[in-house]
């Protein structure tokens, strides 16, 4: 049975940037006070499998290590793929938190840390210099296939084309329960109301001066199903400080998705998205 969805607590399109800013820093600076309730998540069962995909917007300076550690253990994920990693030097107070890790030794942005076996890992070059990471991990439930897409972040069109390019690698490859995690930088208008649409395609049409579609989704939903929609759950409202949703956690029929969660008070400019999962 699925479990009573978590409380969603923020709004679409607010035009308040400050508040949500301040929001954010108020429950940073909750946690570094030690009131670790503020990012506590529902336990994770041993029979689940949590992945987590979280853009970290490069913030992870010296200065950030003690928050973000405590940030990376509350998420209790078993696999996390971080996108615009950019660390230099020691490396060793983050990398120990995971057994198995891939950081890519170029300038992909991405890295990946995983409780379980990572058999394959590379990086694919999609459209506009962007790129996808494709990771295999071996679970206690077999083999789980995990694609992460940093879509591009305004052409509209460049995004139709990158989402293309992932559904051809994916069907290229033997057929395997796979996840598609990470930024989309765009929303998916069917999960929005009549009259947040109106608004989101006027402000679309008013920066971008072209009509807003819905591609992307539905090109994805050929092959991957949202794992909020797979819960039957109201999708969440926002993961970035501009009060919309761009990342997301996809499914194909062969994962079973048991939960589903936005980590709320991140410091990054996103929020990082997760699920908990079954293979059967």
């Amino acid at each position: 049975m699925v479990g009573q969805q978590p409380q969603i607590n923020y709004t679409i399109f607010s035009s308040d940037r400050r508040e949500l800013t301040d929001r954010f820093t108020r429950e940073e600076s909750s946690i570094a006070a030690g009131n670790a309730n503020t990012w506590v998540l529902q336990p994770k069962p041993h029979s689940h499998l949590r992945v987590c995909a979280y853009n970290v917007h490069g913030f992870i300076e010296a200065r950030d290590q003690p928050l973000f550690t405590q940030v990376i253990r509350a998420l209790q994920a078993d696999f996390l793929a971080i996108l615009e990693f950019s660390v230099f030097g020691e490396l060793s107070w983050f990398t120990s938190l995971y057994p198995y890790r891939y950081i890519p030794p170029d300038t992909s942005n991405f890295a990946f840390f995983s409780n379980y076996p990572i058999t394959n890992c590379q990086i694919v070059n999609l459209s506009s210099q962007r790129k996808m990471g494709d990771v295999t991990i071996l679970t206690d439930s077999g083999y789980l296939n995990l694609l992460v897409p940093h879509l591009h972040y305004q052409d509209q069109a460049s995004r139709v084309q990158e989402t293309q390019q992932l559904l051809r690698h994916y069907r290229a490859k033997p057929y395997q329960p796979t996840v598609v995690m990470g930024d989309l930088n765009q929303v998916n208008a069917a999960e929005l109301a009549p009259k947040q649409l109106k608004i989101m395609k006027q402000q679309y049409k008013e920066r971008n001066n072209e009509d807003y579609n819905n591609q992307v989704f539905e090109l994805l939903s050929q092959e991957f199903t949202d794992s909020f929609a797979r819960l039957g759950w109201r999708a969440p409202p926002s993961t970035h400080w501009t009060t919309t949703r761009v990342d997301y956690v996809l499914v194909n029929k062969a994962v079973e998705v048991k939960s589903s969660y936005v980590f709320h008070g991140a410091f990054s400019d996103h929020l990082p998205i997760m699920a908990d999962l079954s293979l059967g």
